[in-house]
């Protein structure tokens, strides 16, 4: 069926984090009404407070459309991104290239010329094949820092999990701005459809990990700028990584022991380093040398490469 979108349900229901919503709420809108109806067809038409329309917009809006990508630079990928959905038919697996493209992009001084770079590929066979080459490409980086790493576990952190939504929830109402009474939480802590969406869990596929600093209940909510994080040098001067930021990091892990997403505890309520992002805070580099260890050490997840 063709989905038709009701403006006032927009407004009331629409996922409000991206900084450009209104942008993103059209350009939301088009692609649902376009390439991505047939997903909807056992839906009663007109029911756009359906858990899995409300969620799907929200995904959406978070990868294609949300986190800074509303950017200038950015930008000139959308016609892309509508041939890739042509070709592809798979939000999620677009939205997995987006996602990469994105990071990637922030890494570089001039973020515009990796992006025009990519422009020419239209295909999606093509630029999924380039992402997974330079995803492994990463991973192989990654696993050749981490090889030799001695293990020295930071005593000042708990390692919880793996959690349930509720287990999660306990916590994520203490993350974001106001250490409690509710600014910018986590969002998939607040909401089981988010924690069940493919974003995260993907209906429990992935699990939820807690890294808990044993002061977490004292740290203040405070942008001070003050803070520095030595075992993670070319970061932190960003407020992402400050002493209240990193005393609550959840931590996203795939079957197959590889990390998925990541999110400090000041969640969207913070500035975040060159290729990293509000879900992607921390890579496993990073935790390795937060933690003391290489990273499928820190969560006893190497069973899950055999």
């Amino acid at each position: 069926m063709l989905i038709h979108l009701n403006e006032n349900r927009f407004n009331k229901f629409f996922l409000t984090e991206s900084k450009n919503s209104k942008r993103a709420h059209y350009k939301t809108r088009e692609l649902i009404a376009q390439h991505l109806s047939k997903r909807f067809d056992d839906i009663e038409e007109n029911d756009f407070n359906h858990p899995d329309v409300i969620n799907f917009e929200k995904h959406l809006e978070k990868t294609f459309f949300g986190e800074g990508k509303n950017k200038d630079w950015f930008i000139v990928l959308e016609p892309n991104v509508y041939m890739w959905f042509n070709e592809c038919k798979s939000y999620k697996a677009v939205g997995r290239c987006v996602d990469y493209l994105f990071i990637k992009a922030t890494k570089f001084d001039k973020p515009s010329e990796f992006i025009n770079s990519i422009r020419q590929i239209t295909s999606y066979d093509e630029i999924s094949k380039f992402v997974e080459e330079n995803i492994q490409k990463d991973r192989d980086i990654a696993k050749k820092q981490m090889e030799n790493m001695d293990v020295n576990l930071n005593q000042n952190y708990q390692v919880l999990g793996p959690l349930s939504f509720k287990e999660a929830k306990q916590y994520g109402d203490y993350s974001g701005l106001d250490n409690g009474t509710g600014g910018g939480r986590i969002c998939y802590t607040q909401h089981e459809s988010l924690w069940l969406s493919s974003n995260y869990s993907d209906r429990e596929r992935n699990e939820c990990y807690l890294l808990l600093r044993n002061d977490w209940k004292e740290v203040k909510a405070v942008h001070d700028g003050s803070e520095k994080n030595n075992n993670i040098p070319e970061i932190n001067l960003y407020n992402a990584y400050d002493d209240y930021g990193l005393s609550m990091i959840f931590v996203w892990i795939t079957p197959e022991g590889e990390l998925h997403e990541c999110n400090t505890r000041w969640n969207h309520e913070a500035n975040y380093a060159p290729g990293h992002s509000v879900d992607k805070a921390l890579n496993e580099v990073d935790i390795a040398n937060l933690m003391g260890a290489p990273f499928d050490k820190v969560f006893k997840i190497e069973h899950k490469k055999k």
